[in-house]
């Protein structure tokens, strides 16, 4: 939501007592203006993230496909 503004996909709950913190998009061009190596870093975290959930989700689907034929 914070990179397309689409509404968010997922929510959260805990079990226990949590702090949570949330970064929006206009929060995010404040930190890209006043600290840009911080913000760079950030998204290239998120980057590798998004990466990894998007490969792990085409693996379960290769699975599923392989498992069907």
């Amino acid at each position: 939501a914070m990179l397309d503004g689409a509404p968010r996909s997922a929510t959260a709950t805990v079990i226990e007592d949590a702090i949570v913190y949330s970064l929006s998009r206009r929060a995010l061009d404040a930190l890209a203006r006043s600290d840009p190596s911080l913000a760079t870093k950030l998204l290239v975290n998120l980057g590798r993230h998004l990466s990894a959930r998007l490969r792990q989700t085409t693996d379960t689907l290769r699975e599923l496909v392989d498992s069907r034929g």
